[in-house]
């Protein structure tokens, strides 16, 4: 348990896997001594989180808010643009905002832009998560040793020192980062990933092959599908607010494998060893090497 928080009243906009996981891990390191009020567009998840003894309150009206000190949306990219636009209606100056949308420009700009002086935001995006999604599949050790990215405006700011309390207590570790900077690696080492993941089942999927490959597909399969299985409408939010970036990592994708078709048809085997050599060896140096 920890005391003298700067919070007390925690709200959670979208109660899925993210907003699910911080409420439960919050819960669970403060137990009754801080109120956590749930917001959720979808009734059944309103209605099996009540039944969850883990918020005091759960709601589809955002006004049921207004008694919160800090509000963490938990919503896809275009989704959180619409939210914050409302919360804007509702929350009171003492009250600070983050998101953990995994794009950073379009909402800090918006919070940052048009509601500068009267929005206490900061943006964020814990790097954790899972192929399934949902308040059923929200883990309260989601976070544990997870970086989780901050982009915050004003450094002396009560939103930044409420969401850096919030990581620690989830046992996460923040990484500091500009909103620009954020969006093109997360394209490159998130999005990309999902893309290409997305792109490989349905190339397989509308084969005269299908069949066969559903039938006999190993773990290899398995793996490198699984970020297919992910929440579709998230997906495409993060496309349509991160497009440019997306772009510039598929052109390289794109090139590596314009190389890589040279070298089959090249027929040369030394060369071929080498570029798969040298993958295995940047997975090899990222294994050894990787932040949690």
């Amino acid at each position: 348990m920890i005391n003298d928080s700067s919070f007390s009243k925690l709200g959670i906009v979208g109660i899925g896997l993210i907003g699910g996981s911080i409420a439960k891990g919050v819960r669970q390191k403060l137990d009754d001594n801080i109120q956590i009020v749930g917001v959720d567009s979808d009734q059944e998840v309103v209605n099996s989180a009540l039944n969850s003894n883990i918020f005091n309150h759960v709601s589809s009206d955002l006004r049921t808010l207004e008694i919160c000190d800090f509000v963490v949306m938990c919503v896809p990219p275009k989704t959180g643009l619409q939210v914050l636009d409302s919360l804007s209606m509702v929350l009171g100056p003492g009250t600070s905002i983050t998101d953990t949308s995994s794009t950073k420009r379009q909402i800090c700009n918006m919070a940052w832009g048009k509601y500068a002086g009267k929005l206490d935001f900061v943006g964020s995006h814990p790097m954790a998560g899972k192929e399934a999604s949902g308040y059923g599949h929200s883990d309260p050790q989601l976070f544990n040793g997870c970086n989780w990215f901050i982009c915050y405006k004003e450094q002396d700011s009560a939103a930044l020192r409420r969401l850096e309390e919030l990581i620690f207590l989830l046992d996460a570790k923040p990484y500091y980062i500009t909103p620009e900077d954020h969006d093109r690696i997360v394209a490159g080492s998130s999005h990309l990933a999902f893309v290409l993941s997305s792109a490989f089942i349905s190339a397989l999927h509308t084969s005269a092959y299908w069949e066969e490959i559903r039938q006999t597909a190993g773990t290899g399969f398995r793996d490198m599908t699984r970020l297919a299985a992910g929440n579709s409408r998230m997906y495409a939010e993060i496309v349509q607010t991160n497009s440019d970036e997306i772009l510039a990592w598929l052109e390289v994708l794109k090139s590596q494998l314009n190389d890589f078709e040279k070298l089959i048809l090249s027929g040369d085997g030394e060369a071929l060893t080498n570029w798969f050599e040298q993958a295995y060896l940047s997975r090899h140096s990222w294994m050894n090497n990787k932040p949690w």
